[in-house]
């Protein structure tokens, strides 16, 4: 059983720093020492780190500094702006390399108009610095934090790289965040796999909705693709109680409205919800459902009336079919209801868009199913321009399949972030 008592929390704009002292199980009750987390400093990922080399290194502490070349991390990265503040440097050696890197506040004076910067140093970092043999810095600064915050910091700390040696609460919490996302991604295979057996037989994928002789929307592609999906998923059997001869909420099919299917609900909602589906279509003109839909003959519906293969000139692997809804949204999973095409398409995330329900590394992201059954993660960072692309299925767009990052892609890479652990009597700065 751990204590953890937080001491300060505080927001930046290139990483996020959280300031813990940390006590761990019974070793704790028994005054014996544990790893000690001072601080945690996490890296904003659209930000790209300001690199300096030093010019020149005083044993008082003046330090002057002149900007180096970003290896930028992709082509969304920004340059870090640096202006007068205080930062945290991480100190390279002439090589560059991590290896005997070290850590110290530095407090930036001025910059003039090439970016050259006049800073200032702790005494102990001046003289170590001093000698030459470490040449490069990279700076990492947290806005809205006091000076005397950076200042506290001891005056040189090794780097060392991996995961830092201190007690995690959230491992259980990823781990089960892990299998959550495992149940997701194999539902959305579930149902991948009835749209392509629907499309065996019809030659077309199911249209989003059934019309019914009124005019309206009547049926749901939930509902047609019962049949077509694994008999041990007791689709079958749902679907020969329900009766197309009456809207979805009609009286007999209202009474199917609490037994979805298991594989139309995402775990990360919790188990109680038998009723409004997790998963939803992208509809409209020139996307993979036609809201025109298909009509009923003598009161059943006439298959076809989707999209054919044929007519994905983009290629079903590069469009998107479902994506994730909230329980929040209230769909009925019966009811001919989906997320419509818009333009401007709703940020993923915001109201009216596909929900962004699971998080790790402060990113926040969904599974979607593409037209060929693979299983991606889309996040907040995903640019409007790919989502209007992955949507249509005959725009000529070329989609780069490094943006679609696979179920097991970004949960499994920390995001970058600076530990400062106390252990026995010494301060190091591990990097994950």
């Amino acid at each position: 059983m751990s204590r953890i008592a937080t001491v300060q929390l505080f927001r930046t704009t290139n990483f996020i720093a959280f300031i813990t002292l940390s006590c761990f199980g019974a070793r704790c009750l028994a005054g014996e020492s544990e790893p000690e987390l001072i601080a945690k400093f996490e890296f904003d990922r659209e930000a790209e780190p300001a690199r300096y080399q030093f010019r020149e290194i005083t044993a008082s502490g003046d330090l002057r500094m002149r900007p180096v070349a970003a290896q930028r991390n992709g082509a969304d990265a920004k340059p870090m702006q640096v202006s007068a503040g205080y930062y945290l440097g991480i100190v390279l050696q002439q090589h560059r390399k991590p290896d005997g890197a070290l850590a110290t506040p530095i407090r930036v004076d001025a910059v003039d108009g090439q970016g050259r910067a006049n800073a200032r140093l702790k005494p102990a970092a001046a003289k170590r610095l001093a000698g030459g043999q470490y040449a490069y810095v990279v700076l990492v600064q947290p806005q809205d934090v006091k000076p005397e915050q950076l200042q506290a910091l001891p005056d040189l700390m090794p780097v060392m790289r991996g995961k830092p040696p201190i007690a995690s609460d959230s491992g259980a919490d990823d781990l089960m965040m892990e299998r959550m996302l495992a149940q997701s991604s194999n539902n959305l295979k579930q149902l991948a796999l009835g749209f392509h057996n629907y499309q065996a037989v019809h030659s077309t994928f199911p249209p989003a909705v059934i019309i019914g002789p009124d005019g309206k929307p009547w049926h749901s592609w939930r509902v047609l693709l019962l049949p077509w999906l694994e008999l041990s998923l007791g689709g079958q059997e749902l679907y020969e109680q329900y009766r197309f001869d009456e809207p979805w909420d009609g009286p007999n099919n209202k009474r199917l409205l609490n037994r979805m299917p298991a594989f139309y609900a995402d775990p990360i909602y919790g188990e109680g919800n038998r009723r409004y589906t997790n998963y939803a279509a992208i509809t409209g003109p020139g996307t993979m459902f036609s809201t025109e839909g298909a009509k009923l003959v003598d009161g059943e519906p006439m298959f076809g009336g989707g999209v054919s293969e044929r007519q994905v000139s983009d290629n079903v692997a590069n469009t998107l079919m479902l994506g994730p809804v909230a329980t929040e949204a209230k769909i009925p999973w019966t009811k001919p209801q989906d997320i419509p095409l818009a333009n401007p398409f709703p940020a993923l995330g915001a109201k009216g868009s596909f929900a962004l329900p699971y998080e790790a590394n402060q990113t926040k992201f969904g599974p979607f199913l593409m037209g060929d059954g693979m299983v991606v993660r889309l996040t907040q960072f995903t640019r409007h321009e790919l989502l209007q692309s992955l949507f249509t299925i005959a725009g000529g767009e070329v989609i780069d399949r490094s943006d679609l990052l696979t179920p097991s892609g970004p949960m499994s890479r920390a995001a970058p972030a600076i530990y400062i652990v106390r252990q026995g009597g010494q301060i190091t700065a591990w990097i994950e």
